[in-house]
């Protein structure tokens, strides 16, 4: 081979070892993920199923980021919290983006776990941000029963991803966002 052939290699290589590396770190933050994946192995979950609720919050967007979470199954209210570790990867996010992926995950997450009533996540930073989401008023913004949105991928894609985590009204609402 000649010189030019190794060059061209090399960056051929260059590009898609950076692509990969690209994909890899924003996959777990993508919205448009198939949820029928977590509706066929997590449908009907309850909040003292450990291996499934981690199951569910390693499957969501920021699975790759969880330190830690523990289920609150002693009194009620029934609760998630979930403690992420990189605040850097998801402060570079804006909070708009963030407002969405916790909208998202707390949606899924009362969608499939039938007796949670509380959802709390962390986010372990300089700023040690903290949301905390209720059953009922995740509930107040849709329609139907959560579980309903669950029964298909489109149906998920049409009701909850389009029509409301699109909504910039409801976002800035909810988040209090500027």
């Amino acid at each position: 081979m000649n010189r030019k052939h190794i060059l061209l290699i090399m960056i051929v290589f260059t590009i898609a070892v950076t692509l990969n590396l690209y994909n890899l770190g924003s996959g777990k933050t993508k919205l448009d993920k198939s949820i029928d994946n977590l509706t066929y192995s997590y449908q009907d979950t309850y909040v003292g199923d450990n291996s499934s609720v981690g199951g569910i919050l390693y499957e969501l967007p920021f699975g790759d980021y969880i330190e830690s979470f523990s289920l609150g199954t002693r009194d009620k209210p029934y609760s998630i919290t979930v403690n992420y570790v990189d605040g850097k990867i998801i402060e570079e996010l804006n909070s708009i983006e963030l407002a969405k992926v916790i909208e998202y995950n707390s949606t899924a997450l009362f969608a499939l776990v039938k007796n949670v009533d509380e959802l709390v996540f962390n986010i372990n930073n300089e700023a040690g941000m903290s949301y905390i989401k209720t059953r009922k008023e995740v509930q107040s913004n849709y329609t139907e029963e959560l579980s309903e949105y669950i029964v298909s991928n489109d149906v998920w894609t049409s009701k909850v991803l389009r029509e409301k985590l699109q909504s910039m009204e409801l976002i800035e609402s909810l988040y209090k966002l500027e």
